[in-house]
């Protein structure tokens, strides 16, 4: 007994050794993957890095000595790109000419409405406005040539300001670059200087150019450049510098980190191999031998579902990798072993590593043991659902199923997915002369398909059998059944929308029997506004037939006749119009209108009736232009009833506000008058057809006027709203910008 139990401390201790290095291992390949370059590379002059600084110098010193060779003595012309020059005018041009272009188009529409109605005053007036805006516009996005000459001129100085500046800050690195056909030289060294006996005597690392390019695309450029232009480049590091130098620091950095991971790389590997030999050793033994350490853990491991326990594998690959970059991130390199950062990692690394061994050892023992691995898979999830599934499908045919179809077809699907078996065996025995391990790699992948394209089937279908259940019990008067909805598919939605079936029609008969209550209501309204001026119409008609009445008295009854025939006129086009907006058959031709002016020409059309009134308009309207897409002739006629109503229905000698302004993305129009007579409704009957605020009906109005406002403003998408205080009414219209 005390030798197995020390034996069993032994393997104990070896396994928790082995494990530890395989973490230590684990944690020399993170540091290597974040800096393969400086194993890769012997010199931090020979990575990536450095060779592409050197090419961003050699271009700005290139840019500086050829590109802006004598820069500050050239003109103005010989500064800015001809072609970007002239693509600058074109945008100028273009962008004036959209601009007028826009203005000619809003204007178009009332210039071409005054040349048809023949008023030439107005028509003066819109083409002397488009013309004046046209040359505003002109005159604010037009840009002389010499401000873009300027621009160009500014954003050339900048640049060359910039790399000047870069020039003059390369410091680590020594260049020298001479032009063999001009005899110049570009360097950062005295002008005297021999550069041979300079690299000789100075030099650390030393690159010259024009050279054979070995090393793909780096340095391509700039010897090429080189090549093309004659020159003899030099670049070179010197042995020593004068202070601070970030070259240098990055140069013995590399070095560091280089020896660093090569010591990380021959430790790492002699642990991995290490600790696969220990946990080899630790690992191999009877059951009870490896209990101490795995096996209660696995014990309790297995009785998660497999499922979850794949997904939690794939979680810990997932965190191994995660840790791994962390510390590829973490500047551990930097670290001493013994440091408590390494140590952290290390542990971090050893669990890591710990439960990729017990996952592995987990698979490895299923595979070795068929009726365990059977016996996992029946406690699974996957397995739990589809013995769920077939005993709610056997459970469902001894039930009465709507569409016997329904019943047909899944047998039909349950005979067609067994019939693949044989198949797939006939595919495998194929196989085994050419190909078997494809035969059997993509007959299981069918057979996978099969099993759940199968089982979707069937769930889809015992999903359609209850929509057609419910269907005939809406169809059979029970309105008030609901459909089970399930998830967001195109069966769910169908359920959806019968569910809503009853909703539906109750909407469509609560809509049917308001319809018929606004058609009593119609006819009602109708024939008392239409009465009055009928009555008047057959009485004068009785007294023009008597032949004794003198010409002055039958010219008077004509004009009363005349009269009465327009109000009924007017009456009747009203009611048409209310009727169209209504029902929705009005057409809208929205376009961009200046709402300021077409609030002015509503006014300007009842100017002679607002001076002879005795009402006192205060109007607060801005001097620019506010565009809204509007159906302008629409808008013009919530204008026009709104301020015939103001003309109507105000108290003499009041005064009459009427003001537009911006909000945001609003458009307010506000109307405020005092009502000539006492305001005692509600403020919703009012927008009722054939409503008015006064209850005797003497007045000229039709009843229709607020209520087809309404409409039209609503159509658009803005609101028309009314408030009410004492005798001051007051009218809220909304449009959006």
């Amino acid at each position: 007994m005390g030798t197995r139990l020390r034996s069993k401390g032994v393997k104990a201790v070896l396994f928790i050794i082995g494990i530890f290095m395989l973490g230590f291992s684990l944690m020399c390949a993170s540091n290597l993957s974040s800096n393969t370059d400086c194993v890769l590379e012997k010199s931090y002059v020979d990575t990536d890095i450095f060779k592409g600084e050197i090419e961003r110098e050699f271009n700005d010193i290139f840019l500086l000595n050829f590109e802006y060779k004598n820069y500050t003595q050239k003109t103005v012309d010989e500064k800015i790109n001809l072609n970007e020059f002239k693509n600058r005018q074109q945008s100028r041009d273009w962008n004036v000419k959209n601009s007028q272009e826009q203005i000619t188009n809003n204007y178009s529409y009332d210039i071409s409405q005054a040349e048809r109605e023949g008023n030439k005053d107005k028509l003066s007036r819109l083409i002397d406005e488009r013309n004046k805006k046209l040359e505003e516009v002109k005159k604010e996005n037009y840009i002389s040539d010499e401000q873009i000459k300027k621009e160009l001129v500014d954003a050339s100085d900048q640049y060359y300001k910039s790399v000047k500046e870069r020039v003059e800050a390369i410091k680590d690195v020594k260049y020298y670059i001479k032009n063999r056909q001009k005899g110049e030289v570009y360097t950062n060294l005295s002008q005297d200087v021999k550069i041979e006996e300079y690299i000789k005597d100075i030099a650390l690392y030393t690159m010259k150019f024009p050279r054979d390019i070995t090393d793909g695309q780096r340095y391509r450029y700039l010897n090429d450049t080189v090549i093309r232009h004659n020159l003899e480049a030099y670049f070179i590091v010197p042995k020593q510098y004068a202070g601070y130098s970030s070259l240098h620091s990055a140069i013995k950095t590399f070095d560091y980190i280089r020896e660093r991971l090569i010591s990380d790389l021959e430790i790492g590997i002699c642990t991995l191999i290490l600790g696969l030999i220990i946990m080899t050793f630790t690992l191999k033994g009877s059951k009870e031998e490896n209990g101490l350490f795995t096996g209660w853990i696995f014990k309790l491991y297995i009785k998660i579902p497999i499922e979850i326990r794949a997904l939690i594998l794939l979680g810990a690959v997932t965190v191994t990798g995660a840790v791994m970059l962390g510390i590829s991130q973490s500047n551990l390199i930097y670290c001493n072993y013994g440091s408590v950062k390494c140590i952290f990692y290390l542990v971090i690394c050893t669990a890591c590593m710990w439960f990729l061994i017990l996952n592995a050892r987990g698979i490895l023992r299923l595979l070795g043991k068929k009726e365990e691995l059977l016996s996992q898979l029946k406690r699974s999830i996957m397995y739990a659902f589809i013995y769920k599934t077939i005993k709610k499908l056997f459970s469902t045919f001894k039930m009465k199923l709507v569409n016997k179809s329904l019943k047909r077809k899944i047998i039909y699907i349950i005979i067609g997915a067994l019939s693949c078996i044989p198949a797939m065996l006939i595919n495998f025995a194929a196989g085994k002369n050419n190909g078997f391990e494809i035969a059997v790699f993509f007959g299981l992948y069918t057979l996978a398909f099969i099993f759940i394209l199968t089982f979707y089937i069937i769930k889809k279908i015992l999903y359609l059998n209850k929509i057609i259940y419910g269907t005939e019990e809406i169809v059979g008067g029970n309105l008030n059944y609901n459909i089970e909805e399930k998830g967001k598919g195109t069966l769910s939605k169908l359920a959806f929308n019968i569910n809503n079936i009853s909703s539906g029609l109750k909407s469509s008969l609560t809509n049917e029997m308001k319809s018929e209550r606004l058609k009593s209501e119609l006819i009602t309204n109708v024939s008392h506004d239409l009465k009055t001026p009928l009555t008047s119409i057959i009485s004068y008609v009785d007294l023009l037939k008597n032949k004794d009445l003198s010409k002055e008295e039958m010219e008077g009854y004509i004009e009363v006749l005349d009269r009465k025939a327009q109000r009924l006129k007017v009456l009747i086009e009203d009611l048409f119009e209310a009727s169209k907006v209504a029902s929705g058959a009005v057409e809208l031709a929205l376009e961009k209108v200046d709402v300021v002016s077409l609030l002015r020409q509503a006014m300007g059309e009842y100017d002679e009736k607002i001076k002879n009134s005795s009402l006192i308009f205060r109007v607060n309207i801005p001097t620019h232009n506010v565009f809204v897409n509007l159906d302008g002739k629409k808008t013009w006629r919530v204008f026009e009833n709104l301020i015939s109503n103001i003309l109507k229905y105000s108290q003499p000698s009041t005064r009459v506000y009427i003001d537009l302004f911006e909000e945001d993305t609003k458009v307010m129009i506000v109307m405020k008058n005092i009502s000539a007579y006492e305001m005692d409704f509600n403020v919703d009957e009012i927008f009722e057809r054939f409503k008015r605020g006064d209850k005797s009906r003497n007045t000229e109005g039709s009843g229709l006027g607020l209520a087809i406002a309404k409409s039209i403003v609503e159509l658009q998408g803005g609101r028309l709203n009314i408030e009410i205080d004492g005798d001051l009414f007051k009218v809220l219209i909304e449009f959006n910008k």
